[in-house]
């Protein structure tokens, strides 16, 4: 029996020891293993911080090296070296570019002298011009009769104020037309059978007050595309008509649609071209207000 107790005290002892071993290894292991680790990264921190200030210390030098050169082949008596980049560059460019001839030179002066003296003014104008108006009737009793007319005289004023791309105006515009004679013999042929020579035909007048903006597109500097749109009131009126017709008048708004040109001639005035569609909206009289195109030639003074 004390044998066999002895023994197991035996056990006990190995086996308190080997655990108190173990225990001792773990902690001495993991002692050991933790500032190795640190020391590594802060072995490898400290390398690329080298690398990169040695890095560093190469460009330095570098940019010193290019500054000497660049200093040491632009070198003059006075000035930086970047003044004295720009004096060798102008006068290398200066030799090399061929002179324009004096004609260039006095007609580029010409272009921008125009350019600048003819915008932010106010301007008047005039124009004169061909009135092509469009079939049209009036009414009479029963009768509905188709008139046409021949192609009419025109003139026109106009006051407004131009900028840089754009002009804004107000125009008056009054026109005169004959009554076409062919149309007078074709409807009384077709309503009677007879066909009567009409001595007097009639006439129109037509009166057109509009406010119009205009869009120049410069083309050159004396050359410009005029791109315009108006609006306003016109009067119109059919006066001396055969018998037993009396005269006829109409009133309605108007609108306007154009293109032309405008050529600078010299820095106060410019020559004008000018095609225009002219519109017409409701009207209740007792002919169909007229709607017409409009071609003019003009000129306008900048003040």
């Amino acid at each position: 029996m004390k044998a066999y107790l002895f023994g197991i005290g035996f056990c006990l002892c190995v086996l308190m020891s080997q655990f108190s071993l173990a225990q001792e290894y773990s902690s001495s292991s993991y002692e050991r293993y933790v500032p190795l680790t640190d020391r590594a990264f802060d072995v490898k921190v400290g390398n690329l911080r080298n690398q990169v200030n040695s890095y560093e210390e190469r460009l330095r030098r570098s940019r010193l090296r290019w500054n000497q050169l660049f200093q040491s082949q632009f070198e003059l008596k006075k000035g930086g070296p970047a003044e004295q980049l720009n004096d060798a560059l102008e006068n290398s460019s200066s030799e090399d570019k061929p002179k324009p001839s004096d004609s260039v030179v006095r007609e580029k002066k010409f272009s921008n002298q125009m350019t600048s003296s003819l915008s932010n003014r106010y301007y008047l104008g005039f124009s004169v011009g061909a009135l092509m108006a469009q079939p049209s009737k009036f009414s009479f009793l029963n009768d509905e009769i188709p008139i046409e007319f021949d192609t009419g005289i025109a003139g026109g004023l106009e006051i407004g104020r131009k900028f840089d791309q754009w002009s804004f105006s107000l125009s008056y515009a009054y026109s005169q037309a004959s009554l076409s004679e062919e149309a007078w013999s074709a409807w009384l042929w077709t309503t009677s059978g007879l066909s009567i020579p009409v001595s007097k035909t009639g006439s129109l007048s037509f009166h057109s007050a509009r406010v119009r903006g205009n869009y120049l597109l410069d083309i050159n500097p004396w050359f410009a595309l005029d791109l315009g749109l108006g609006a306003g009131y016109c009067f119109s009126s059919l006066s001396e008509l055969p018998a037993p017709y009396p005269g006829q008048r109409a009133n309605a708004f108007s609108y306007s649609a154009g293109i032309g040109a405008r050529i600078a001639i010299s820095d106060r005035g410019s020559l004008n071209l000018r095609w225009t569609y002219l519109g017409s909206l409701g009207g209740e009289d007792s002919f169909e207000p007229i709607d017409a195109y409009l071609a003019e030639v003009g000129a306008s003074y900048y003040f």
